[in-house]
């Protein structure tokens, strides 16, 4: 989970986080190809399906062959930040999402509705 209300550290945590969790599923991929291969091919085929392999930003794309999500917490805090900064936060944080093939969600404890949704894609 992301920290929203501190905005200068969001970039270094993301980018800890994405390479710690690359480097989890690549190993554990590595060990299911040793002994199913067509897994892997499966996988792959699957993360592409919600773009579509003529995607216009196929060459930026670089989707997780699990499902991701990324949440941003504190996102209260978040609502009362200077528009153009929200916009700037978003934007990245969208970037990020899609070319990772993630999903991108924001929650805090005092909005039941943001987190009903969380918790339903968790139990998806």
């Amino acid at each position: 989970m992301l920290d929203l209300s501190k905005p200068e550290e969001l970039w270094t945590t993301l980018e800890v986080f994405m390479k710690q969790i690359r480097r989890s599923v690549n190993g554990a991929l590595t060990k299911v190809k040793a002994t199913n291969p067509s897994v892997v091919g499966k996988l792959d085929h699957k993360a592409w399906l919600k773009f579509g392999r003529k995607h216009p930003d196929k060459d930026m794309l670089n989707p997780l062959l699990i499902p991701l999500v990324i949440i941003g917490g504190k996102y209260d805090i978040y609502q009362d930040f200077d528009p153009e900064k929200k916009k700037i936060i978003c934007k990245t944080l969208r970037f990020i999402a899609h070319t990772n093939g993630a999903s991108l969600m924001a929650s805090t404890v005092s909005m039941l509705v943001i987190n009903y949704n969380c918790n339903s894609v968790f139990q998806h």
